[in-house]
């Protein structure tokens, strides 16, 4: 795996570029407007000729294509090997990682070409292909950054699925290894505490920045943390508490927060928020304080929108750009053979609807920005992938609306 890492040791994704190598248009091509974009989009740009190891050309040019998240490859004077390299990466399954770009002139349709000029050829003429004029580079980097963002996010679910359902030892993956390695730390301490505590159910919560660009401070951290606070839900996740033996504390990777309320009988809650923007949240279920065999559909739909809340807030404190996907998960855990209920004895359910398994969980990838302008329907997949593990409990889209909180 070709995945590099920062100073902090944490591990990058890579975009590799194929293209003419010694030509000195194209040299500048990259310098000014391929690299930089590579760049702004969050990974880090290579170049063969640039990053050779000292190994056989061949075989790390086989490994940059494989390990690559973006392939940006400019066919521009009709290259042979830009062409084999480019139908390699076909070959392995790389073509939604894989961005075209050439020199204006190499229109096959523009009015007034020679017959014998370059061109893009037959074979992937059909593709999208972005094009570029030598005096024009700054908008031709613009677009370009544009285009990785969104084949970038073309790729977001494969990352999220690899994430979830890596091993520890998971070598293939370079956001594997690096999610897999905090998230399942804390999930590990927290929930081990939580049974020492004397509770079985539980609810996480999970934010994850999918491209790794951030590197903060713990004060600047605890700023964050305090600043992204919610007020309109009554157990806000995230609290932070300014009681010297309640505040948040550091840890080797950021700052985590560990309550226990007495509210009747205790309740549990964690949190943690890593530099990079990572954040896990574990608690047990206020259902428990009546009736340990139900979930509270209501609740689940006010905790999915807090948790959709306190992404966009705390991104925003943060800094993270706005381009920014987030991948976001609600978690129930040892809730097996319970059956929803509701808050409000206003909102009963007309029959029983019961989860068999021991678990249910909903995800989903957003860019942090347009959350805010987007709740209702974000509410209405995150909470319905939940309830719909209840005997495909249909949570209406006017229900949800009756039920945010402004």
């Amino acid at each position: 795996m070709l995945a590099w890492r920062d100073e902090r040791g944490e591990y990058m994704d890579e975009g590799f570029v194929i293209m003419q190598i010694g030509n000195r248009e194209l040299d500048e091509l990259y310098d000014s407007a391929i690299a930089p974009a590579i760049e702004e989009a969050g990974l880090r740009p290579r170049r063969v000729d640039k990053h050779n190891r000292g190994g056989l050309l061949q075989s790390e040019i086989v490994e940059f294509i494989q390990d690559a998240s973006i392939i940006v490859a400019d066919l521009t004077n009709e290259r042979p090997n830009c062409y084999l390299e480019v139908g390699y990466a076909m070959g392995v399954a790389r073509a939604s990682r894989m961005i075209l770009t050439a020199r204006a002139d190499h229109k096959a349709d523009r009015p007034g070409r020679e017959v014998d000029s370059p061109k893009i050829h037959f074979d992937l003429a059909g593709y999208d292909i972005l094009f570029w004029e030598a005096d024009s580079l700054p908008a031709f980097k613009r677009k370009l950054v544009q285009r990785i963002q969104r084949r970038l996010n073309i790729t977001l679910a494969e990352h999220l699925e690899t994430a979830t359902l890596a091993g520890p030892d998971d070598e293939g993956n370079a956001f594997a290894r690096n999610h897999y390695r905090w998230v399942r730390a804390k999930q590990s301490k927290a929930r081990g505490q939580l049974v020492e505590d004397g509770h079985e159910a539980f609810v996480e919560f999970t934010l994850v920045p999918i491209r790794h660009i951030l590197s903060l401070g713990l004060p600047e951290l605890l700023d964050a943390a305090r600043t992204a606070q919610l007020s309109q839900f009554g157990f806000p996740i995230g609290t932070v508490f300014e009681h010297p033996e309640m505040r948040p504390y550091p840890d080797p990777e950021g700052i985590e927060s560990q309550q226990r309320v007495k509210t009747g009988s205790r309740l549990f809650d964690y949190w943690a928020l890593r530099r990079n923007g990572d954040f896990y949240s574990l608690r047990s279920l206020v259902e428990d304080l009546t009736d340990p065999s139900i979930v509270f559909f209501d609740e689940t739909v006010r905790r999915a929108q807090m948790l959709l809340d306190y992404a966009a807030r705390l991104y925003e404190c943060i800094g993270l750009p706005q381009n920014e996907s987030v991948a976001i998960e609600l978690r129930y855990g040892s809730i097996g053979d319970r059956v929803l209920s509701s808050c409000s004895p206003a909102r009963s359910l007309m029959r029983p609807y019961r989860i068999r398994s021991d678990s249910a969980h909903a995800r989903l990838l957003e860019e942090w920005s347009s959350i805010s302008s987007h709740i209702p329907e974000l509410v209405t997949t995150l909470a319905g992938g939940i309830l719909e593990q209840f005997d495909l409990f249909p949570l209406e889209k006017a229900v949800v609306k009756s039920l945010l909180i402004a």
